[in-house]
């Protein structure tokens, strides 16, 4: 929005515009406080090792576990991610836990608790859903946002 006007006074003719100052940028939506879908892996193109579902929940329950993991732990936008794989003899597939900020997720909470991270859901229940339910990828699970974090569950390696 625009004005124009002149004033004509004893020194003179003055003209000014007044101007609306400009509209700020729209600002971006904040991500729910809700859990997202299981983003499902491909199935892999090349042989892994065999990916026991007793393995992927013993190892879920530790890394989101009261003594040992990340329960206490908080994360917010800049981070760096957590990530953990635990070496296991006897076994042929390797399996990856990683938790991290997604980046240029702005939520209305300033950080989240890993054990938490959204009222109704679990560190150790979404990395389990993260294998539970891809079916059909050979045990290489997928990845879930919750709020702003992003837990990834991947199986892989081994013969």
């Amino acid at each position: 929005m625009k004005f124009n006007a002149t004033v004509d006074n004893e020194c003179g003719k003055y003209s000014y515009q007044i101007q609306a100052p400009p509209s700020p940028p729209p600002s971006k939506p904040k991500a729910p406080m809700t859990v997202g879908g299981v983003q499902c892996r491909d199935k892999p193109t090349s042989h892994h090792g065999d990916v026991s579902d007793g393995d992927q929940d013993s190892w879920a329950k530790w890394v989101c576990g009261d003594k040992n993991g990340w329960s206490g732990v908080a994360m917010k936008a800049g981070d760096e991610p957590l990530s953990w794989t635990p070496t296991q003899r006897d076994r042929d597939a390797l399996l990856t836990y990683t938790v991290s900020w997604v980046e240029g997720c702005e939520a209305d909470v300033e950080s989240q608790g890993i054990s938490n991270p959204v009222e109704g859901a679990t560190c150790y229940q979404i990395f389990r859903d993260d294998f539970a339910k891809c079916t059909g990828n050979e045990g290489v699970g997928g990845s879930t946002q919750a709020g702003c974090l992003k837990y990834d569950f991947e199986g892989h390696g081994g013969s």
